[in-house]
């Protein structure tokens, strides 16, 4: 009986102290992580915010990567499906993408559930039906593209006709610069504007991140 009373304590106080860690994972990291995850979980509201996501919407990214910025919106709201594209199977594939969201949800100590397919697209055709996505989003995508017209003929496309497409940018801080990863020209929310409404959009809102580090705008279809 006391062998029993010592294996049940035991296996308890194991249970505890497991339960403890994941629990509390944030309070064993750097201050200077703990910082950078309060901050990247504050950028993550104000775009879900801004893309106005609610329980089962469907999020459609193009220029997805490895989907960790799709991780971080699942843990905000639940139960999302994600169609993420992008034209680099390096990056979009099976095993990045649900590790980056096993990992995200792990830090963030979150049980949300979520679901995702991975569509890898060329650079002038999106593998997707007519009218069939209710919410796009490019999050620094658009100054990438190397055939602009072409990709957004294709968003307009797949879009439905009261459907949204959302434009997440970062704010040049002078004219003509270049973004330091991909070595491409930055746009400027202005210039965005003009870009889609010559392909037939129409400018519903518009915002800075409150960090000013980001351009946020939404745009529907006209015609």
């Amino acid at each position: 009986m006391n062998i029993l009373l010592v294996v049940l304590k035991t296996a308890l106080i194991t249970l505890l102290l497991a339960f403890a860690l994941n629990s509390c994972v944030s309070l064993f990291l750097p201050k200077s992580a703990k910082e950078r995850l309060s901050v990247n979980k504050k950028i993550t509201n104000e775009e879900v915010i801004f893309l106005n996501l609610k329980p089962y919407d469907t999020l459609t990214d193009i220029g997805a990567q490895s989907g960790f910025i799709n991780a971080h919106y699942s843990i905000i709201i639940d139960n999302l499906y994600f169609n993420l594209l992008d034209t680099d199977e390096k990056a979009l594939n099976k095993k990045n993408v649900n590790n980056n969201f096993k990992s995200i949800h792990k830090i963030y100590n979150n049980h949300n559930h979520y679901n995702y397919n991975i569509t890898i697209n060329t650079t002038e055709k999106l593998p997707l039906p007519n009218n069939s996505c209710s919410k796009v989003l490019c999050r620094k995508t658009i100054h990438e593209f190397t055939n602009q017209d072409e990709m957004i003929a294709e968003i307009r496309r797949i879009l439905k006709p009261d459907g949204e497409l959302f434009i997440i940018e970062t704010v040049p801080t002078k004219p003509n610069q270049i973004d330091s990863i991909c070595k491409f020209n930055l746009l400027s929310a202005d210039s965005i504007v003009t870009l889609f409404s010559n392909h037939n959009f129409e400018m519903k809102k518009m915002k800075v991140s409150e960090n000013n580090a980001l351009n946020l705008l939404c745009f529907k279809k006209q015609g």
